[in-house]
C-alpha cells in the first residue's frame, strides 16, 4: 500500500480465533513508532515519509499466543505541494500576457486551468496565459501539481487593468472630404470631469474651448462658420485619469492644413 502523507491505514485481524487482547506495532526501520492496544482491528495515520513494518501480537485463551508481521508494505510518499508565481504583477489591456512560473514540490505532473485565457489549459512546468484585450478584471489561474500517488491544488488571481492613455495628432485637414477633418485627443477612459481642451492661435487669442472628450475642432473658429487661417495652433488638455486620480495637463502644437 503506497500513498501520500498523512496516509490513514485500517488493519484487520483475520486469525481464525477471536483474541483477548492484541498489541499491534509499527516500526520504520526497525525503531518502534506506535503501539496500539486493540482488538480485531486497528487504524493509524501515517505522517513521516518511509516505508513501515506491521506487527501483531495476540493472546487467546488457554494461555496461546500468536504474532504476525507484515514487511515494509505500507510505505508513505511526500505529498507534492502545489504553487507557482506570476512574473507579473499584473496585466493591461495593451499587455494582456501573463507568464506563470512554478514553485511546485514533490510532483511529476502539472495541469494549468487559465480560464479566459487563451490556451485555456496547459500540461507544461510552466505557463502563458494570453488574455482578451477588451475584457479587464481579474481572472483566476489554478494549478493541479500530482505524482503518482496523489495531487495539490492551487488557485491565484491575476488583474488584467483597463488602462488611461493619451495620444494626440500633430496635423489635420478640415477640408470637408471626411478624412481627418477634426482635431480631437484620443486614447482611453477620457472622463468629463476635469476636462479641459483650448486651441490658441499664434497670438494667444482662444479659438476653441470644450469641456467634452468627445467634441472635437473643426477648424473653425470656435467650431462656427468661420474657417481658421491655415497656420499652427497651441493645444492645452487638462483632464484627470480615473484610476489614479492624477490630473494630466499637456500642451503642444497642431498645423491646421488646407
Amino acid at each position: 500500500l503506497q500513498g501520500c502523507s498523512p496516509l490513514t491505514v485500517n488493519f484487520t485481524d483475520v486469525s481464525d480465533s477471536t483474541a483477548l487482547s492484541s498489541i499491534w506495532t509499527i516500526t520504520k526501520l526497525g525503531d518502534p513508532e506506535a503501539t496500539i492496544d486493540s482488538v480485531g482491528f486497528a487504524n493509524y495515520a501515517f505522517t513521516n515519509p518511509g516505508c513501515y513494518d506491521v506487527s501483531i501480537a495476540s493472546s487467546y485463551a488457554y494461555g496461546c499466543a500468536n504474532t504476525g508481521e507484515l514487511h515494509s508494505q505500507i510505505c508513505v510518499k511526500e505529498p507534492p505541494i502545489a504553487n507557482f508565481i506570476f512574473l507579473e504583477d499584473e496585466g493591461t489591456v495593451l499587455e494582456p500576457t501573463i507568464n506563470m512560473e512554478n514553485k511546485s514540490s514533490n510532483a511529476m505532473y502539472y495541469f494549468w486551468e487559465m480560464p479566459g485565457a487563451m490556451p485555456s489549459n496547459a500540461t507544461t512546468l510552466d505557463a502563458t496565459a494570453n488574455y482578451s484585450e477588451d475584457r479587464f478584471r481579474f481572472y483566476p489561474v489554478t494549478l493541479i501539481a500530482s505524482n503518482d500517488w496523489c495531487s495539490d491544488t492551487l488557485e491565484k488571481s491575476i488583474e488584467i487593468r483597463d488602462i488611461f492613455t493619451l495620444f494626440v495628432p500633430n496635423a489635420f485637414t478640415p477640408d470637408g472630404n471626411g478624412i481627418n477633418d477634426e482635431f480631437l485627443p484620443i486614447g482611453k477612459n477620457h472622463v468629463l470631469e476635469n476636462y479641459e481642451f483650448l486651441i490658441f492661435n499664434r497670438w494667444g487669442e482662444l479659438i476653441f474651448k470644450s469641456t467634452t472628450p468627445s467634441e472635437a475642432w473643426n477648424g473653425k473658429k470656435n467650431n462656427n462658420l468661420n474657417n481658421a487661417q491655415v497656420d499652427v495652433y497651441v493645444w492645452k488638455i487638462t483632464m484627470v485619469n480615473p484610476f489614479t486620480d492624477e490630473k494630466i495637463q499637456r500642451i503642444g502644437h497642431i498645423a491646421l492644413i488646407r
